[in-house]
């Protein structure tokens, strides 16, 4: 059995004056937000500004709505976290001095480090989710950017 006719497109549907509500196929019924300010659980300066300049991208590509606001907050807090690992890995080293068992004094790796690469990848995960890496971004339907004059077109 076949699996029948294809859907009719929304923008067609418009162009006919068929577009009710019921009918449109890429209507989800949440609503995109236009500004947001950052939530009281940011815990520094940095990860609200993290907050702020994450939320203003998502908001100017119509993909942040009001239940991506706590997932946006835990990602800014991630990345502040991360930074703060680097910094401390950057003034104090990758190894620091330590006495083992014996009393030997060993090299061990910093644990800053090691944190920072949980973070990475606990960052990358949360990232995807809001289309931060560049395989994530293919699955957003995302407006269109026009073409800027200036390029290849002024030639052609």
């Amino acid at each position: 059995m076949g699996k029948g006719r294809k859907p009719t497109p929304d923008h067609l549907k418009k162009l006919r004056g068929t577009n009710q509500p019921i009918r449109m196929q890429s209507q989800d019924n949440i609503e995109r937000l236009s500004a947001v300010e950052p939530p009281k659980q940011l815990v520094s300066k940095r990860a609200k500004q993290i907050f702020r300049a994450k939320s203003d991208q998502l908001i100017r590509y119509q993909v942040l709505s009001e239940l991506d606001i706590e997932n946006l907050a835990i990602y800014s807090n991630l990345l502040d976290e991360y930074f703060t690992c680097q910094e401390t890995v950057q003034s104090e080293g990758l190894f620091i001095n330590s006495t083992s068992k014996t009393g030997e004094s060993i090299l061990i790796e910093h644990p800053a480090s090691r944190l920072k690469r949980q973070l990475a990848e606990m960052i990358t995960r949360y990232g995807s989710n809001f289309g931060f890496d560049p395989a994530s971004r293919l699955k957003f339907k995302t407006p269109t950017e026009k073409a800027q004059p200036g390029g290849l077109e002024e030639f052609l």
